[in-house]
């Protein structure tokens, strides 16, 4: 018996009016394409008139930490080799850290999909991204790009694969964020 995992957004203000809605729909199928990646669990997504309900099959994942570095490095390869492909494709997760990637038996893989990464909120702008992982530049031009996810799968890959004593938001605030652009090709380099 499949057990679906259904998070639900109730955005009928920002989904169904404009400016939001063309932005929403074209992320969905952005999404919808890049499913054959397999960077996140089975997917499907329904739109009704006053929601919009993700399910995902449910996984079973390994506890990250349990995972030995040398297996880490080489499931970390074929995740960055899919996670590229995506970015080729256009797309942006937005939040990529440590509490949104599991792995179970077929290899790592993302959760937390948003169905927007910029939103007006109360009256103001927000981006939805975990602000520590954050891009400087991303911050200052009020878009989330893949330099976003390149700070927060780098700081990811160093704790997973590289230094597990240093956790990554340490990494990222101490180390990466100051020499980001070198810090995150020198990472992402070691798995190409």
């Amino acid at each position: 018996k499949e057990k679906i995992f259904k998070e639900g957004f109730f955005i009928k203000s920002l989904l169904y009016k404009e400016p939001h809605s063309n932005k929403a729909l074209k992320r969905f199928n952005t999404f919808s394409q890049i499913q054959k990646y397999g960077i996140f669990p089975e997917s499907h997504i329904e739109v009704g008139n006053k929601s919009l309900v993700i399910k995902q099959k449910e996984v079973s994942p390994k506890k990250l930490s349990s995972i030995p570095p040398n297996k880490a490095f080489a499931i970390s390869k074929d995740f960055i080799f899919r996670i590229q492909q995506a970015w080729d494709d256009g797309f942006v997760h937005g939040d990529i850290n440590r509490r949104n990637i599991f792995c179970d038996a077929n290899g790592l893989s993302l959760y937390d999909f948003e169905p927007y990464l910029e939103i007006i909120q109360n009256g103001r702008f927000c981006l939805l991204a975990t602000k520590p992982y954050l891009c400087p530049n991303d911050f200052n031009n009020k878009k989330i790009t893949k330099s976003t996810d390149e700070i927060g799968l780098s700081c990811f890959l160093n704790w997973f694969c590289l230094d597990r004593k240093t956790p990554p938001i340490k990494y990222c605030q101490k180390t990466l964020l100051p020499k980001k652009e070198v810090m995150t090709k020198e990472i992402l380099s070691k798995f190409l």
